[in-house]
């Protein structure tokens, strides 16, 4: 009775495949937005205290309100997780997160979306996605 469409997440739709894609784990995201620019970067932990963890840190315009980023499954969807930012001052936040484990291994594909508390809807960003290396 449910098909694919009935699984899709906010911002999946028609729109968002419009969107330019970027690979996070290979490259800083960056673009202009209507208050200025953006960068995201994610990059693996290495840390034995946190393993299989990442590090994501958003270089946001000033006066962009206090930002979530939300973690979806893009390969296959197991819900949505918040990954609180914490602000550093200057636009810039950062959080130490670990993606849910899926049976799908190093195959998964997460996608990573932003929500500013001024606005509760999704900033248009480009499609941000990477392959979790971990599991």
């Amino acid at each position: 009775m449910f098909g694919p469409r009935a699984l899709k997440t906010e911002g999946s739709g028609e729109s968002a495949v419009n969107l330019p894609e970027c690979e996070l784990i290979e490259s800083v995201c960056q673009w202009d937005g209507a208050s200025g620019q953006w960068a995201v970067e994610l990059k693996p932990v290495q840390d034995s205290n946190h393993p299989d963890a990442y590090q994501l840190t958003v270089q946001a315009p000033e006066g962009s309100g206090d930002l979530l980023a939300t973690l979806t499954g893009e390969s296959m969807y197991m819900g949505e997780y918040p990954v609180p930012l914490e602000g550093r001052g200057s636009g810039r936040y950062e959080a130490i997160f670990t993606p849910p484990f899926c049976s799908t291994g190093d195959r998964m594909r997460w996608r990573l979306a932003l929500r500013a508390s001024t606005a509760p809807e999704e900033i248009q960003i480009p499609k941000m996605v990477f392959q979790d290396e971990n599991t």
